[in-house]
């Protein structure tokens, strides 16, 4: 018999295996305070919004519009009310 008849059925088990050990990792248990999934949206490799707030990293960026914001380039952002380089507002 191939190898593959003896690999098959441990492959539902690595695949458990990596679910459980993301899911309770640090980055699974960093969720901001507020954070909703179901409007989540990542813009970027940096920033997210969702219904409630706008979120640079894993850290809410105060005083953003959300339903107003955009991103300009990889630092520079907008809302209605200011523009950010990075998590500063200029």
């Amino acid at each position: 018999m191939s190898w593959l008849f003896y690999l098959c059925p441990l492959v539902p088990m690595a695949v458990f295996f990596l679910f459980v050990t993301l899911g309770s990792s640090a980055y699974a248990e960093r969720k901001p305070e507020g954070y909703d999934f179901s409007t989540h949206k990542r813009l970027n490799e940096t920033y997210a919004i969702d219904i409630n707030n706008v979120y640079c990293g894993y850290e809410i960026l105060e005083g953003t519009d959300p339903s107003t914001f955009k991103v300009l380039n990889e630092d520079y952002t907008t809302d209605m009310h200011h523009v950010w380089f990075n998590d500063n507002i200029i």
